[in-house]
């Protein structure tokens, strides 16, 4: 009888190390991006991405004295664009992070360990900027 290959994933309560992670910071903002690779039950081919965003000054200066109401903010690269909005008020903030995690078809963000994302958040009183994050070395 031919034996065949076989592959078995196991999850004990582990995270998974990103297969790609991306990081940089501009003015007033640092951005991460993690990306692993999964298969999903219905086979499809999967990344997760893990986008987090934290204000580097002091939270009086991004709050101010008005409810800022929500932060918006993405990543890009030359072929497609996500993004986000974090709602809440100023009583409600406990954490100068904003993250979330989503789960795309691979062939929906394709990228690549060379490529350069651009990432802009948007807050308060129109405000905005724009940062490259890169690969982690």
């Amino acid at each position: 009888m031919e034996q065949k290959p076989s592959l078995l994933l196991a999850a004990c309560g582990e995270e998974e190390e990103p297969d790609m992670s991306f990081a940089g910071e501009g003015d007033q903002w640092e951005a991460t991006l993690e990306m692993t690779e999964f298969v999903s039950d219905d086979d499809q081919e999967m990344v997760e991405h893990d986008f987090a965003i934290t204000y580097q000054g002091e939270e009086a200066d991004l709050l101010g004295e008005d409810d800022i109401g929500q932060v918006v903010a993405g990543y890009r690269n030359v072929d497609q664009e996500t993004k986000s909005t974090y709602e809440f008020n100023n009583e409600s903030l406990t954490d100068l992070t904003f993250e979330v995690s989503s789960n795309l078809g691979a062939f929906i963000f394709d990228v690549t360990a060379d490529d350069t994302i651009e990432v802009y958040v948007e807050w308060g009183d129109r405000q905005e900027e724009t940062f490259d994050i890169t690969t982690e070395e």
